[in-house]
């Protein structure tokens, strides 16, 4: 019988695409990770893993190896080191969660609530989202949990739809050609500030938008910023408006100098979705706060 610790580095390695990932996990040295892929280098003939940019990535053959063992040998693990049980109350863990400015100003503080009303020990590290990093920061274990207009694009990553989103319109409550409602002409006539590329939102020529609606509007692009949360201030001092999802475009229209507009034409609605790693799913930690997270956030909707 060969020895279970070998499959055990060769799971570590997968996930994290790194043999010094994998071996700050194991509370391994690196020497002795990559002993271990020799060792199974020989077992199996495969060279397992090949070397790119970032890490190391699987081969066929490693990747069988993982599908086929990683289930039996949690849950043997499971059965010899059965994990504590959980007490949201006692608990004092930190979990960390990536999320957008918006994601960051709409959602924390109702999470934050919930969480000092039923488990004040338990911590949140709030980590910037950066959408085309979220597999692999997850996969690295990085991050627990990221939270928004985002899916996975790896079958190990899973996710929960929290609430399906529509975007909407703010602008100026003095502005000088908008009153009570926004029209057509409206929008295709004015000013519009957006979010740049990889904010994990809609942004000009996305294909979020009607291809007609987005080609008459790019002219009209007159700010494009990283940050959700500068929005409501070019608007209030400007004629500018701005497209945003509806949650953070209700949240800013609190403000005396903002008012709410339902967008003038048909667009797509998306999802606000929850994505964390399948391995983490016995996780009886993480399995309450996603439900924390998923009763929470309906809510507001």
């Amino acid at each position: 019988m060969h020895d279970l610790n070998l499959a055990r580095i060769l799971i570590a390695v997968v996930e994290t695409g790194s043999v010094s990932a994998a071996a700050k996990r194991l509370s391994l040295s690196q020497p002795s990770v990559s002993h271990g892929i020799a060792r199974l280098r020989d077992l199996t003939g495969d060279t397992l893993f090949i070397r790119n940019r970032n890490g190391v990535t699987p081969t066929a053959r490693a990747t069988q190896i993982y599908q086929e063992s990683r289930l039996p040998l949690q849950a043997l693990d499971n059965a010899f080191f059965p994990r504590p049980e959980f007490s949201p109350a006692s608990s004092q863990l930190t979990f960390t969660i990536a999320l957008t400015d918006l994601g960051e100003m709409s959602f924390v503080p109702p999470i934050i609530t919930h969480l000092r009303r039923e488990a004040p020990g338990i911590k949140l590290e709030i980590v910037p989202l950066t959408v085309p990093n979220a597999d692999e920061w997850l996969r690295s274990n990085k991050v627990d949990l990221v939270l928004g207009n985002i899916s996975p694009s790896v079958p190990d990553i899973r996710f929960l739809t929290i609430f399906e989103e529509r975007y909407a319109c703010i602008a100026s409550s003095s502005h000088p050609r908008i009153g009570d409602s926004l029209t057509i002409d409206d929008f295709l006539r004015e000013g519009h500030a957006v979010i740049a590329s990889g904010s994990g939102h809609w942004q000009a020529g996305a294909g979020d938008f009607p291809d007609d609606i987005i080609g008459r509007i790019e002219p009209q692009i007159v700010v494009r910023s990283r940050h959700f949360v500068v929005l409501p201030e070019i608007v209030e001092s400007s004629d500018l408006i701005a497209t945003m999802p509806s949650t953070a475009a209700r949240f800013f229209a609190r403000r005396p100098g903002i008012i709410f507009h339902a967008l003038p034409f048909e667009c797509p609605r998306f999802d606000v979705n929850l994505l964390w790693r399948d391995q983490m799913v016995s996780n009886p930690a993480l399995t309450w706060l996603i439900e924390v997270i998923k009763a929470t956030l309906v809510r507001m909707k």
